[in-house]
Order: C-alpha cells, then sequence, then structure tokens
C-alpha cells in the first residue's frame, strides 16, 4: 500500500483556547488543560475537521 500524504503537520499551533492540528486532509482542534503538556495529551475530546469541510 502507497500512502502519498505526509504524516507531518502542515501547521500546528494555539488558536486561542484551541490547539489546532492541520493536516493535508483535515484539521484536529482540542482543548488540552491549562497545565497539560502538549506531548502528554493522550484522553482529549477533539473535533476532525476533514478537508471538504465535514465534521465528526
Amino acid at each position: 500500500m502507497n500512502h502519498s500524504a505526509s504524516s507531518e503537520p502542515v501547521e500546528r499551533g494555539w488558536d486561542e483556547p484551541w490547539y489546532r492540528v492541520r493536516m493535508e486532509g483535515f484539521e484536529a482542534s482540542f482543548l488540552p488543560s491549562d497545565d497539560e503538556a502538549l506531548d502528554e495529551v493522550c484522553n482529549v475530546d477533539l473535533f476532525v475537521t476533514l478537508k471538504d469541510s465535514a465534521r465528526s
């Protein structure tokens, strides 16, 4: 199986109060706790917006 999409984020950063990670085909947005280190987030609700604007 050949995947042409990169697994590296296109863009990521704060859009207060959200932290957003944009990939080639989708954007993930979540609200980490103030005292939570981003690299340790493991159980959080998030919104996924697909490239075609669908949400889940």
